[in-house]
């Protein structure tokens, strides 16, 4: 019986301390108490303390993920834009001092 249980708790997504969770996440804990706040990540309260599921971590930053430049279909008018030579500003022209 007792490994049955055992399995059910290995099944169950793994839930993470604020600390943890910022640290994966690489920001301040004062960040993360902020966007659960404005509900950007869903969370667990089990009475006072806070637990996020690692599974909602990774989903927060697949959610999150943009696209590096290579990555991007870009147009032939970017392109074009990217080849453009670039122009150095005018200087406007100094007076003399007499």
């Amino acid at each position: 019986m007792k490994n049955e249980e055992i399995r059910c708790v290995q099944s169950e997504p793994i839930l993470l301390s604020l600390r943890d969770a910022a640290a994966r996440l690489c920001i301040a804990v004062s960040t993360l108490r902020r966007w659960l706040r404005e509900r950007r990540l869903a969370h667990v309260r089990c009475g006072r303390a806070v637990r996020i599921e690692s599974t909602e971590v990774q989903r927060f930053i697949a959610a999150n993920r943009h696209p590096a430049s290579d990555e991007k279909e870009t147009t032939e008018e970017e392109t074009a834009i990217k080849m453009l030579p670039l122009q150095q500003p005018r200087q406007s022209p100094t007076k003399r001092r007499r």
